[in-house]
């Protein structure tokens, strides 16, 4: 049975530009052991589970990444773009619907 449930939550939006091998996106891997895709992986709670989707603003997301500890319950978005992730910023008491199957 799928369900769906609403939380306020953090979101920031991060970027591996800094980190990747070569500055490439492409050779980033995320906790999960995939690769990041910028608009649609995040960084999410240590509650949910690898592939859990969620929703912010009208877009899917997909957990494939964790927050670091001291930022757990925040859903962190994946950009490719480092200018994107500082442009976003934090916002805080944002609605996030989590798709349980």
């Amino acid at each position: 049975m799928m369900t769906l449930t609403t939380i306020l939550a953090t979101v920031t939006m991060y970027t591996a530009r800094e980190t990747c091998k070569d500055g490439l996106h492409s050779n980033c891997i995320t906790a999960s052991g995939e690769p990041p895709n910028s608009g649609m992986s995040a960084a999410c709670p240590r509650r949910l589970k690898f592939g859990t989707i969620f929703f912010y603003e009208g877009r899917m997301f997909i957990c494939l990444d964790r927050t670091a500890k001291k930022y757990d319950g925040r859903f962190d978005l994946y950009s490719g773009s480092f200018d994107e992730a500082i442009r976003f910023g934090k916002k805080e008491n944002k609605e996030i619907t989590i798709l349980s199957l």
